[in-house]
């Protein structure tokens, strides 16, 4: 895996590789992504001809999708719990219900 240390922050940065096993994605699917331009992956900083990504901000961004996921699932929901009445809710209604009449004829 090619390295590069970065004397500005004292960290290494990351080349493509590892950024593809990072994510569970091929080498290829991340080249292909950034030829197209595409938001979809971290910020990259270009050195050369190399590509490199800091650890951190690589993590940082991860973090956000996810916050971003977890959000757009919660406010696609429907119904909500709260909506919904669960099974105990349902039993509890049964059982204060008025006995109906039996008849002894």
């Amino acid at each position: 895996m090619n390295e590069i240390p970065s004397e500005a922050t004292g960290k290494v940065l990351r080349d493509t590789n590892w950024l593809a096993k990072r994510l569970n994605l091929s080498v290829t699917t991340i080249e292909r992504f950034r030829a197209k331009g595409s938001s979809i992956l971290p910020p990259a900083i270009r050195i050369g001809s190399s590509i490199r990504y800091d650890e951190d901000i690589v993590d940082a961004w991860l973090k956000r999708r996810m916050e971003d996921v977890v959000a757009e699932r919660q406010a696609n929901q429907t119904p909500t719990t709260d909506q919904v009445p669960s099974h105990a809710d349902q039993s509890t209604q049964l059982n204060q219900q008025e006995p109906l009449p039996c008849s002894t004829t």
